[in-house]
């Protein structure tokens, strides 16, 4: 099967691919988070997508942008 160079995105957006590049950053961008926090996430709870959204939905104060720009400050 010949790629569609049109289609943005990931094949399946099920399932949160940490091994590819260029779905990593489309998965920080979309959830709004850095490489490194995606990468913890999938890691501690699998690759569907649904899962990652909901442990960073667990994991505070609003969204996973408002978190990701706050994730230094003391606790």
């Amino acid at each position: 099967m010949v790629d569609d160079l049109m289609e943005r995105g990931p094949r399946d957006r099920n399932r949160v691919n940490v091994q590819e590049e260029w779905e990593l950053k489309y998965w920080s961008r979309t959830l709004g988070v850095s490489e490194e926090r995606l990468k913890a996430a999938v890691s501690a709870v699998g690759s569907y997508a649904k899962d990652v959204r909901e442990y960073f939905e667990r994991q505070g104060r609003g969204g996973a942008k408002s978190r990701d720009a706050g994730a230094h400050s003391n606790r």
